[in-house]
């Protein structure tokens, strides 16, 4: 029983920091190269309650999930299970568009994202700082099988999220 208990802990942990996070950044109308934290900094988790891929946190690899960064919960997205729809979504090069709200961190009310966007996500706002809750739109690419790429538009920025 313990040798099972131990292979069900390794197992969890090592799911959990096997989730690949990249990001980019759209600064002044430019989009920065894409980024990958070093050394496992941060990780993911899709939180979704409708869809589990309509809501995610990014946090800190050794906090707990509640000390997330960056919070993205999408209104009405909902993963297309008909193959033959999303053939034809990659066909037209379409992309997906979705209302959304954000929820993201500082040290400051009078703060805002262009404020901390040059660090983020390195500055260690968490959900123990000043929290913004702002809307947003996402747009997602067409996928073959589950969305990867997200790019958040708000406050004028954009931020793009590779989940992997």
């Amino acid at each position: 029983m313990k040798k099972l208990l131990l292979l069900v802990l390794i197992a969890v942990s090592i799911s959990a920091f096997g989730q690949k996070f990249s990001y980019s950044k759209r600064i002044n109308g430019l989009w920065g190269n894409w980024e990958t934290p070093s050394y496992n900094m941060f990780v993911y988790k899709l939180i979704g309650t409708t869809d589990i891929y309509n809501e995610f946190i990014i946090y800190g690899a050794y906090d707990h999930p509640s000390k997330y960064i960056l919070k993205v919960i999408m209104l009405g997205q909902v993963v297309e299970t008909d193959k033959k729809k999303r053939k034809e979504a990659i066909k037209s090069g379409k992309w997906y568009e979705y209302p959304a709200m954000v929820e993201y961190y500082t040290a400051n009310m009078s703060d805002r994202f262009k404020d901390i966007i040059n660090r983020w996500p390195l500055d260690g706002y968490n959900t123990d700082f000043e929290k913004h809750y702002v809307p947003a739109t996402v747009t997602i690419p067409p996928y073959k099988d589950k969305p990867v790429n997200y790019n958040i538009w708000f406050e004028e920025l954009g931020l793009a999220i590779q989940l992997k």
